[in-house]
Order: C-alpha cells, then structure tokens, then sequence
C-alpha cells in the first residue's frame, strides 16, 4: 500500500500531526460552559474563529500546530464571546449572490487548508 501524503501522528517540526474535531455546540448560541472550555485550550492551541465578516483569508498562512477551529451560525458566525477568545477570525469569501456557506461546508474548508499547510512541500 503506498505511504499517504497526509499527515499522520505526530512530528517533532511541527508542521504535522493529528487533528481532532470537539462538537462544543450544534444548534442556538453557544453557552458559557463553551467559552470556558476555549479559555482552557487557548493556552495550548491557537483558537481560530470563522467569521462571515473576518479580517484574515481563510488560506492565509497559521494553520499548522496545534488548533482549535470554531463555527457558529451560518449567517453571523460564532458569538461575541467567542471572538472575544479567539486569536483569528477567518473569512471564506463568497461569490455570485451567495450569503452564506452550510457550516459544516466551511468548516471542511478550513480543515483542508489545516492538512494542506501540514503536507510538507515536498509533498511527503
């Protein structure tokens, strides 16, 4: 079986490793007890928030490393509480009339971009 090109365990540069997915919150605002748990990670991982309205491309370089990714609603993204915990506030852009991305569609952009700026350029 050929050896994959995606990243698997860990690395010592860095720039690979295992990405977990933790569903904080699936339907309405997220709550307290979530904004307390980014608090505790932020310490170790840098907190990347979606936002419809962020500052930062969603393929701008900072995706590798420890991460946590966090969506909110579709329309107006993650809470004021939330930004308030994050490091980055990404934007995907939309073209042709569209509002808005199905939050699990923009969330497995991200991702995609994560792993990509994990592959080594070699490719290996």
């Amino acid at each position: 079986m050929p050896e994959s090109r995606f990243p698997q365990g860990d690395r010592s540069d860095g720039r690979a490793g295992p990405i977990g997915v933790a569903l904080l919150g699936s339907t309405g605002s997220i709550g307290r007890q979530a904004v307390d748990v980014l608090e505790g990670l932020s310490d170790r991982f840098r907190v990347v928030a979606l936002d419809p309205r962020g500052s930062d491309p969603w393929d701008a370089p900072g995706l590798e490393g420890p991460l946590v990714i966090v969506a909110g609603s579709e329309s107006r993204g993650p809470s004021r509480a939330v930004f308030a915990t994050s490091d980055r506030r990404v934007a995907i852009p939309l073209r042709g009339g569209v509002e808005s991305l199905n939050v699990s569609v923009a969330v497995g952009v991200l991702l995609f971009e994560a792993v990509r700026q994990r592959v080594p350029k070699d490719g290996r």
